[in-house]
């Protein structure tokens, strides 16, 4: 998909505009997995929701956002979570293991593999 629509920033005001900018990989993966979950869980009824088509595109796009700009590739074959869009990564950039989730990515897979 070609828009990547739904990486905050991960510190908004509550009223509007930012404090620090860069998404937070481990509250996109809540968010990402629990539109995936909701998407799967109204799928098969009919009539599906009026919000379905848009949230499926969401966590789409959002789950290609999320491998593209939330994960160093730098080393090749190997790939690390990095702690946010902006930071993060292999070496002495950062990692945090509390961050992985690796439930939340097989989701995220089979989601865009279906």
């Amino acid at each position: 998909s070609g828009s990547y629509v739904c990486l905050p920033d991960w510190r908004v005001y509550k009223t509007g505009g930012t404090e620090s900018t860069g998404a937070a990989t481990d509250a996109d993966a809540d968010a990402i997995t629990g539109i995936i979950l909701a998407v799967k869980s109204v799928e098969g009824d009919s009539p599906r929701p009026w919000w379905y088509d848009e949230a499926r595109h969401w966590a789409d796009a959002s789950a290609s956002a999320f491998f593209e700009f939330n994960v160093d590739k730098s080393r090749g074959d190997h790939r690390l979570l990095k702690l946010g869009s902006c930071w993060g990564g292999w070496d002495g950039n950062g990692n945090n293991p509390s961050y992985h989730s690796p439930g939340a990515y097989r989701v995220m897979r089979d989601f865009q593999m279906s």
